[in-house]
């Protein structure tokens, strides 16, 4: 008997939540906030905001919240 691996798709719901919230952790975000909108929304589940302590913090937070997303 063979079996067959399978490669591990994108990053969905809950998992994509936690990736996003400990790479914001990562950088240390001011004042992270996760809003549930599945009743309000069927584009997303989560709305994840984050501040910065300058423009150049807020796009390290960014790439690194896109980074880590696209890892998995």
């Amino acid at each position: 008997m063979t079996t067959d691996t399978i490669a591990p798709g994108p990053a969905e719901g809950d998992d994509l939540l936690a990736i996003a919230q400990q790479a914001l952790e990562d950088l240390k975000a001011v004042d992270p906030v996760v809003l549930d909108v599945r009743e309000l929304s069927s584009v997303m589940d989560w709305l994840v905001v984050a501040s910065g302590t300058s423009s150049r913090h807020v796009k390290s937070l960014a790439d690194n919240v896109m980074m880590k997303a696209k890892e998995q």
